[in-house]
């Protein structure tokens, strides 16, 4: 790094610690969770380099800390969820230092900056949320700027390549795949759908803003955009999930409606694929891809993983050990590409039967303690991690704990009766039904917008809100 840079990223830093000392403290969770987002989302992947993705966590943890600081928090009754989250970071953790696997520093800044990134996304108000999200908004907007440079111009990534240039599918191979500052197509895709989905749901609150219609769906071509350039197919295919399962559990529909709607997102995905020359052509493209190949190949070592002795089978070959699944004959690959593309056949892996469940638990938790804007993106990250070894890159390892623990995106009336529900049976409460009958429509944005103090008071009140806002 230059003189110049080292300047700039001094300057930077300075300035981004000086804004969560000054910020409101209604807001300063928020703002120092997206900064930290921004900061691991520009630097804070194995491309870059260890040089600089350790110092980048160690100021992200630092303006984490200063927002917990500067704010008390009452009683949580999120207790099971950040259980399971430390579990899970504390088990990698260990079986990393007993197994020899990756760099104990290196692994320490990374649960660090996850678990309190978490630990402060648990307790988000509904403005801290509006502003982080709005900050993720903001982010995309410049890497989707940067991956239209990448192609248009020829440019080489922020970071160079990770291996080689790729295709990109979606572009019949004329233009290579766009990675952004993330060090990997694939985590730019990954970015982009998550985003595709907050938008979509509009966890920013945009539509109550003069021209936010307008607003969200640009920002939505913008998403798509981003899709299009990252060329990962399994990136728009769970951002469709995330977008079918905010259709179909909207409150009001009826069971036939909501059956017609999956119906018919199953039915038009069947017939594009059938008739539609560009994406059948896409779907055997992905079928005969090695992609595909190499992924397949890690399913179908399962059987063999699951028939290891008891203590591999339990915990496995140890957190960073992928290399040993390989060399052992549990699971294979035609192009000698020791990567393990799944990251549930990843965890079962490395960590074994008790890691796969703790990741399982986790993920379960947060989606029934989710609302239904929650529950999409939330469907993103587990569908993501089918074809992705998500806990291992460490922006998407990060970034996921964030989208896992934060509260109801969207804490508006139509939308708190399904998840109370299922949170109480979590929580040993029983729900009320006659309150969940009253809420039981979407209002519209003037009178969404109306509701919301009366309903957040009414939560403090209650003693079940997130109470990271207070000072």
């Amino acid at each position: 790094m230059t003189g110049v840079a080292l300047v700039v990223a001094a300057a930077c830093a300075v300035a981004a610690v000086l804004a969560v000392l000054a910020a409101p403290a209604r807001l300063v969770r928020g703002l120092a969770l997206g900064l930290a987002f921004v900061l691991c989302a520009f630097s804070v992947n194995d491309t870059a380099g260890k040089t600089l993705y350790l110092p980048t966590m160690a100021l992200a943890i630092v303006l984490l800390a200063l927002s917990v600081i500067r704010t008390r928090t009452g009683p949580s009754d999120l207790r099971l969820l950040q259980t399971l989250l430390v579990a899970w970071w504390a088990l990698l953790l260990i079986s990393s230092v007993v197994m020899g696997g990756y760099s104990l520093l290196g692994l320490l800044a990374y649960g660090t900056t996850a678990l309190l990134a978490g630990h402060v996304a648990l307790r988000l108000d509904a403005d801290a949320i509006r502003l982080f999200v709005r900050i993720v908004l903001l982010l995309l907007v410049a890497e989707v700027g940067l991956a239209i440079a990448e192609a248009l111009l020829d440019l080489t990534p922020v970071w160079g390549y990770r291996g080689s240039a790729r295709d990109n599918p979606f572009l019949d191979g004329d233009l290579q795949r766009s990675q952004g500052t993330f060090g990997h197509p694939i985590v730019f895709g990954w970015f982009a759908a998550v985003a595709a989905v907050l938008v979509w749901c509009d966890a920013a609150r945009l539509q109550g803003m003069r021209g936010g219609g307008l607003l969200r769906i640009v920002m939505l071509a913008v998403a798509a955009t981003g899709l299009l350039l990252s060329g990962t197919r399994s990136a728009a295919l769970a951002a469709l999930a995330g977008v079918l399962v905010h259709l179909i559990t909207r409150p009001g529909l009826t069971r036939w409606i909501r059956n017609l709607l999956l119906l018919g997102g199953v039915g038009a995905l069947a017939v594009l694929l059938g008739a539609g020359g560009t994406i059948r052509s896409l779907a055997d493209d992905l079928l005969d891809s090695g992609s595909w190949l190499q992924r397949l190949g890690n399913l179908q070592g399962v059987p063999a993983l699951l028939a290891r002795p008891p203590l591999e089978l339990l915990f496995g070959q140890g957190w960073g050990r992928d290399g040993d699944l390989f060399a052992k004959g549990y699971l294979t690959s035609r192009f000698h590409l020791h990567v393990v593309d799944d990251m549930y056949v990843e965890a079962l892996g490395t960590v074994g039967l008790v890691g796969l469940v703790v990741l399982l638990l986790g993920i379960l938790v947060a989606l029934v303690r989710a609302d239904r804007a929650g529950r999409a993106v939330i469907v993103v990250v587990l569908s993501m991690m089918f074809s992705f070894d998500t806990m291992v890159w460490l922006f998407t390892g990060i970034a996921s704990t964030v989208l896992l623990s934060l509260p109801r995106l969207k804490p508006v009336a139509g939308e708190e009766a399904a998840p109370s529900a299922a949170a109480s049976a979590v929580g040993g409460a029983e729900s009320g039904v006659a309150d969940a009958r009253a809420i039981d429509h979407e209002p519209e944005n003037g009178e969404r917008e109306q509701r919301e103090p009366t309903e957040d008071a009414a939560q403090v009140q209650a003693g079940g809100a997130h109470a990271g806002a207070s000072d």
